[in-house]
């Protein structure tokens, strides 16, 4: 077990098929978050990522440098992320954020991300996965719609 984890991992997950369980790192502590996701990954379990935006655009959860840390340690973790942006802030902000955290999740191989279906339907971010040469991140714009960066902005919470 790693020293930093905040809690041991119990062994009732291995009663199920790897990869079948998860653990949060946003309900751990900053500091451990990174080692957490080192953990779970060497124990095959998921690592669950909260991106949490409020109101005003600020992050209240896993940020993006502890995001590239956990990564870091856990370079064959099976991550998803999770993006929850408050219904008051304004669309053009909810758009960037989108854009920022699909990109993020682009760049450091992140299996999903999860978010209600208004933010799907609303931002003109959606993408989908390439496995073909052309597309040397592994995202690509679906056919028929036209190609859009996002770099980050400064309703960007991480």
């Amino acid at each position: 077990m790693t020293a930093a984890v905040h809690e041991p991992l119990r062994d009732w997950y291995r009663a199920y098929p790897p990869f079948t369980v998860g653990g949060s790192l946003y309900a751990v502590p900053p500091a451990h978050r990174a080692a957490t996701a080192a953990a779970l990954a060497e124990r095959d379990c998921r690592v669950h990522v909260d991106i949490i935006v409020d109101a005003a655009g600020r992050g209240l959860g896993v940020s993006r440098h502890e995001l590239d840390r956990a990564r870091a340690l856990a370079p064959g973790a099976r991550i998803d992320l999770h993006l929850i942006v408050a219904d008051a802030l304004p669309a053009a902000a909810t758009a960037e954020i989108v854009g920022a955290t699909v990109a993020t999740a682009a760049r450091l191989g992140v299996e999903a991300v999860t978010m209600d279906l208004a933010r799907i339907e609303r931002c003109p971010t959606a993408t989908t996965r390439s496995t073909g040469p052309a597309s040397r991140s592994g995202w690509s714009t679906p056919p028929g719609r036209a190609s859009r960066n996002f770099p980050p902005a400064s309703t960007d919470p991480w």
